[in-house]
């Protein structure tokens, strides 16, 4: 052992031994046994890598310093600073199924556990100037663990009250319990962009004791814990209003034979709150309403968030505005609601407006928001019907980073997509980095079975609208009108400039009359003989089979432009699929006043070949470039880099 009291000094440099270890790599410390123990204001300073083994330890009541190495704390052992003047600071300190106890305070640029590690905070508490990672047990009487960023990298319990205290983001990627009745758990974080709570796939927060609490950011929610809790949100005026978490999964399970009612069922009972899932899921809810309107787990919405939530193995039927997640949502003006971070699967079903997250979402009041969210569903309605929201209209809307898998089924009426039924906008507005898989087909189809495609049925465009890099891939099939691998319709109005980039569809596509491999029909508003809409559409490409009955209005890429002499339409750097597609022309009608810049048909091998992508933003390196697109060289044809599977 070394020690020194008062205010001596140890300082470390090299290979250093103690209690005759022959182990360790490095420079610094190793030992096997023994201890290092500084006195009340002394300093133990290591200049290179420490790793405390077997029996040893590192206790201290001054400071403990590692200038440019780092600590490791191995299986069964442990590194302690032992009183409230304590402090290590260190540049890193690894847990690795071993101990980190401190009854002072712990600083450094990271400290992280494993699924094995334990850290004690008794004293005061953890901070680091940098990032904390966790993943093991943590005891504290209730003081702080603060860093620059937080993540919960595995599953990590607490077994008291706590505060997690980042500057930038905290970030859950593992299970993070909070254990015992009575608990407090507090979140803070920055809200600036770019930085906030975020969860990965696998990352929930659970809270299973009584009486738990829950503050985000200094705000108090409602922990919710059975289904019973979830009904009454709808038991009041205050109630719709509050703000509420999951505190762990729920089993939805008896909803089947005891009637779930959807949370807020008209604009005088709106919720109009905020449900944070945590991460957390709830299954097998089961809602059978086939003559009621406005039915989900939310019947009508005002100004509502929802977030970080998962409904699994749903069975929702309705009639009008009808979703797994929310029926109908709806803004005040100036207000805005949004879903971000959450996930529904299951079967939907109803009449008009139909969605596998949401039925209708916005209006032309305010602000609608989708993002980071999907679907996994089979969705049948009679129009406005799609994958993840049937009709999403608003002042402003932005769906971005979400998708829909499953399938997308219309009763002969029209507007169904594999993501959008219908997207309307009124003011700026985009679908950005989004896709869908789902096959779209009509059945029992009518005269009215018009605007079907794989990512949106119809865009009806009155104001700027960004298309930007999406895809989609499942096959839309008997259309009567306005059939196309990506958008059935675009439609621009009131001098709107629409922009459609960086996309591709690949399905098979059929319809009757205006069939596109990548849009059905591309106008504007013919009834205004001045509208001066422009539409865009650049860098894109078909790589299915293109079927119409009428083959003066099948292309291989767009159905029909038309309206071509009262707008001005752009189609450039585009490409499709000669061989797949059995069509030579690009587009079926044209217009006369359409501006046509390299629209190329290749074959299939050509569509494997990089050099055949001059105008485009492409590379062939899998890793280390920013490219657009991606293009597996000899392979398969290009596709989106940041849409690409991790």
């Amino acid at each position: 052992s070394i020690t020194t009291t008062g205010a001596g000094q140890i300082t470390l440099t090299g290979k250093n031994q103690l209690a005759g270890t022959t182990g360790g790599t490095g420079t610094g410390l190793s030992m096997s046994s023994g201890t290092i123990t500084g006195g009340s204001t002394g300093t133990v300073t290591i200049e290179g890598d420490s790793r405390p083994s077997a029996a040893s330890s590192i206790n201290n009541s001054g400071t403990i310093r590692a200038k440019a190495g780092n600590v490791t704390v191995a299986n069964g052992n442990r590194l302690t600073v032992n009183s409230t003047a304590g402090t290590a600071t260190l540049n890193q300190v690894s847990g690795i199924a071993g101990v980190i106890s401190s009854t002072g305070i712990l600083r450094g640029d990271r400290l992280t556990t494993t699924d094995k590690g334990k850290i004690y905070l008794v004293g005061d508490r953890a901070r680091t100037g940098s990032v904390i990672n966790l993943a093991g047990e943590i005891t504290s009487t209730g003081n702080d663990i603060k860093g620059k960023t937080i993540n919960i990298t595995g599953n990590t319990s607490l077994n008291a009250n706590s505060n997690l205290n980042a500057v930038n983001d905290i970030r859950i990627d593992g299970v993070l319990t909070v254990n015992g009745n009575n608990r407090l758990i507090s979140l803070n974080y920055a809200t600036s962009a770019g930085n906030h709570l975020y969860f990965g796939e696998q990352g929930k927060i659970n809270l299973p004791g009584l009486k738990n609490r829950f503050r985000d950011n200094n705000e108090f929610y409602t922990v919710i814990s059975t289904l019973a809790d979830l009904q009454a949100i709808g038991s009041s005026t205050a109630a719709l209003s509050g703000k509420y978490v999951l505190g762990s999964d729920i089993d939805a399970s008896s909803s089947t034979t005891t009637s779930f009612n959807p949370i807020g069922s008209s604009a005088s009972s709106a919720f109009s709150g905020v449900l944070d899932g945590l991460g957390n899921r709830i299954n097998n809810l089961s809602i059978n309403r086939p003559g009621s309107d406005n039915t989900g787990l939310f019947g009508h919405t005002i100004n509502s968030q929802i977030r970080n939530l998962g409904l699994v193995n749903s069975t929702i039927t309705g009639r009008d505005n009808t979703g797994s997640l929310i029926g109908f949502s709806t803004t005040t003006p100036g207000g805005t609601s949004s879903i971000t971070n959450s996930y529904a699967t299951g079967s939907i079903s109803g009449n008009y407006n139909v969605g596998g997250l949401a039925g209708s979402h916005g209006d032309n009041n305010g602000i609608s928001i989708i993002s980071n969210s999907h679907t996994a569903s089979q969705v049948t309605g009679r129009g406005m019907v799609g994958g993840l929201v049937g009709y999403n209209a608003a002042t402003a809307s932005s769906i971005s980073n979400s998708h829909a898998t499953g399938n997308i089924l219309s009763n002969s009426s029209g507007n169904v997509g594999g993501l959008v039924g219908s997207f309307v906008n009124y003011g700026t507005s985009s679908i950005y980095r989004s896709y869908a898989t789902a096959n779209v087909s009509y059945i029992n189809q009518g005269a009215h079975s018009s605007n079907a495609g794989g990512l949106v049925g119809i865009v009806g465009a009155y104001a700027n609208t960004v298309l930007d890099s999406n895809f989609a891939t499942g096959n839309v099939s008997l259309g009567n009108h306005n059939s196309g691998g990506l958008y059935g319709s675009i439609y621009g109005y009131n001098h709107a400039i629409v922009q459609v980039s960086n996309s591709y569809a690949t399905g098979n596509i059929s319809g009757n009359y205006h069939v596109g491999g990548l849009i059905g029909t591309l106008a504007n508003d013919s009834s205004k003989p001045g509208d001066k809409s422009k539409l865009y559409v650049t860098n894109t490409y078909a790589n299915g089979l293109v079927t119409g009955t009428s083959s003066a209005y099948t292309g291989a890429l767009i159905g029909t432009v038309s309206n071509g002499s009262l707008s001005s339409s752009h189609l450039s750097n585009s490409f499709w699929n000669q061989t797949n597609s059995g069509l030579t022309n690009a587009n079926g009608l044209p217009s006369s006043n359409q501006n046509v810049a390299n629209l190329t048909g290749l074959t299939t091998t050509h569509t494997l070949q990089q050099a055949n992508y001059t105008t485009w933003d492409i590379s062939n390196l899998s890793a280390g470039s920013n490219s657009i697109w991606y293009i597996n060289e000899g392979v398969a044809a290009p596709v989106l880099r940041n849409l690409m599977a991790p």
